[in-house]
């Protein structure tokens, strides 16, 4: 166990640094911009991302905007605060999965192009990646009757409000 803190917490100071550096300056594709707008002028509901879009509502309400910051600036910190959680969730997958060669698969995950979405991405797919892994995991284990059913479908309607790409998994 130390030997997996002492790597998350080195990679998770690594992918930050980097994820600041190199953060997304444009809104690039997608819906980014418009969801900002949304919350910009005042919108707390959106029914296909219903947490995350409530998330980053109240976020910006009560923290960026009386702060002086935009609705992208938002979506960007929330992006790069998800990638620690991104990076501890798969961690915590691939060391259920195969101990042995977590490294090797953690390595996978983490370089992978979901990856991008911890960049400061500006849309509504950085909580629900950071999230998928966990969810992955808790499902597993609820298959191999090491969680009782009831929190596997907890977690998964969960995922399904913060965004309704899971409903897809």
């Amino acid at each position: 166990p130390r030997r997996q803190i002492l790597f998350f917490s080195i990679s998770a100071i690594i992918f930050t640094v980097l994820a600041v550096v190199f953060m997304q300056s444009i809104p690039l594709l997608g819906d980014g911009s418009l969801r900002a707008n949304e919350i910009f002028d005042g919108r707390m509901w959106q029914p296909t991302e219903m947490l995350d879009f409530l998330t980053h509502a109240l976020l910006y309400q009560h923290i960026f905007a009386p702060l002086g910051y935009s609705a992208t600036t938002c979506y960007r910190v929330v992006s790069v605060v998800c990638g620690p959680f991104f990076l501890l969730n798969a961690l915590l997958l691939v060391t259920y999965i195969d101990a042995k060669r977590a490294a090797i698969f953690f390595l996978l995950l983490s370089t992978s192009g979901m990856i991008v979405l911890f960049f400061g991405y500006i849309e509504s797919y950085s909580l629900v990646a950071a999230y998928i892994p966990l969810l992955v995991l808790l499902l597993i284990k609820a298959s191999k009757k090491q969680l009782h059913w009831f929190w596997a479908i907890l977690a998964y309607l969960f995922g399904a409000l913060l965004h309704s790409v899971v409903l897809l998994l």
